[in-house]
């Protein structure tokens, strides 16, 4: 039975293709979800040879708890697991090209040696002088948020266009934080 489960555990099975689909098909049982936890029971007799059960009445049954958070970003409702089966952290690449663009924005719009103004940098990014007058104000997000967006840890609800449309940015970090959590 145990070389049996070993050869399994050996067996590469990427859970996006088609053989790692089927077999957790074959083996999966029952998942129930609750707000606030997935539990997943699976019996994994079907993955093993015939001769390895016959020789064995073991339970082959188990079942894994975790701990969810569901979160709502846009229209989408994501299950974001926890503790230590959660994935690792994901930069949001259009977050952070956000925030670098309204700090490049700013750049151009403080240099001193070649002043430009909104409606000029509007022109030459093609867009509306309202998104760059906007944008502006998160170049001065709190350096905490920023460190937040870099390393992939910010809320889930916080997305770039969210970020986009703030009416005004809050002064204090705190408040920042706040606002955006």
């Amino acid at each position: 039975m145990l070389t049996g489960l070993e050869e399994l555990a050996e067996t590469p099975h990427d859970p996006s293709s088609p053989e790692g689909q089927h077999l957790l098909r074959r083996i999966t049982r029952r998942v129930d979800l609750t707000e606030h936890r997935l539990t997943a029971t699976a019996d994994l007799s079907p993955a093993l040879d015939q001769d390895i059960l016959l020789s064995s009445d073991a339970d082959l049954t188990l079942e894994i708890i975790a701990p969810i958070r569901l979160d709502r970003r846009g229209a989408a409702l994501q299950m974001i697991l926890r503790g230590a089966a959660g994935e690792a952290a994901s930069p949001d690449p259009n977050l952070i090209q956000t925030v670098v663009d309204a700090r490049r924005r700013l750049a151009l719009y403080m240099d001193q040696a070649n002043p430009t103004t909104i409606s000029e940098i509007a022109a030459v990014e093609a867009i509306d002088a309202a998104d760059v007058s906007r944008s502006l104000q998160l170049a001065f997000l709190a350096p905490n948020l920023i460190e937040t967006i870099l390393d992939g840890r910010q809320p889930t609800s916080l997305s770039a266009h969210k970020l986009r449309r703030l009416d005004a940015l809050q002064l204090l970090c705190e408040d920042q934080r706040a606002l955006l959590a």
